[in-house]
């Protein structure tokens, strides 16, 4: 099949959104600006990736694909994802993992990161990326959509890709919070913990202050929650920018 190029997907998305002007299928001002900034993110998401825009609209067009796959009720198919690629939350021992309180095994930990590593792959072929280039494509297009840059063929608006209203949440290391690694036993409650605050959208910002077992502060940090309760630490919560920021004292 012929792919479109990247001034047309954007194109198509704005169709999508209903952002014609009137019946005479004229494309209003704001639309106009929405296709200009969509262009930019796209092109910023593809130098980042070393990938062609082109390149980058077709992935991002699969990615908001398995999105509404995630979005869509019970019963909803789209035969272009495949099957095999579950949601986060759905991953066998990820759903085991939360009845491991106190901590699990070598074997255990192994089979959690074989599931996770495992699902990842499925997504990042889907995509058309390596493993090493799904990550950031997924931070970076998250960051796109929590403002406003891109839009999608989905939903109804922009307001209802993200929520941006600031939730706080306290956790407690069970160890010294030196690693939040995706296998880590703290890393599995928080998800836990944030998931439950997650209120609509694609995705929720939490500000998260976390503290050593013996109670003592260890950092406050902005974490972001995908609907399926993947989570990812974005910053330190006096920092606008990326990864890399002051933390707070």
């Amino acid at each position: 099949m012929k792919k479109l190029p990247l001034s047309a997907c954007i194109l198509a998305a704005l169709l999508g959104n209903n952002t014609l002007a009137h019946t005479n299928s004229q494309i209003s001002d704001q639309a106009m600006a929405e296709f200009k900034e969509m262009q930019v993110a796209f092109n910023e998401g593809a130098n980042a990736l070393g990938m062609s825009a082109e390149r980058y609209a077709d992935v991002a067009q699969k990615y908001e694909r398995f999105m509404t796959k995630l979005a869509a009720p019970a019963g909803y198919h789209d035969s272009e994802v495949p099957d095999d690629i579950l949601p986060f939350n759905l991953l066998p021992a990820i759903q085991a993992a939360k009845y491991h309180t106190d901590g699990y095994s070598p074997e255990f930990e192994q089979r959690l990161r074989a599931e996770i590593n495992q699902n990842d792959a499925r997504l990042a072929t889907y995509l058309g990326l390596t493993t090493e280039q799904l990550h950031p494509f997924v931070k970076h297009y998250a960051q796109f959509v929590m403002d406003g840059r891109v839009m999608s063929d989905n939903m109804m608006g922009k307001d209802n890709f993200s929520i941006k209203a600031m939730e706080r949440f306290e956790y407690v290391c069970r160890s010294e919070c030196g690693s939040f690694g995706m296998t880590s036993l703290d890393y599995l409650h928080l998800r836990e913990g944030l998931r439950a605050l997650h209120s609509g959208g694609y995705y929720t910002d939490v500000k998260v202050v976390t503290r050593n077992r013996d109670g003592s502060y260890h950092d406050t940090a902005i974490w972001r929650v995908r609907m399926d309760g993947r989570i990812w630490r974005e910053r330190a919560a006096n920092c606008d920018s990326e990864i890399g920021c002051d933390q707070e004292p």
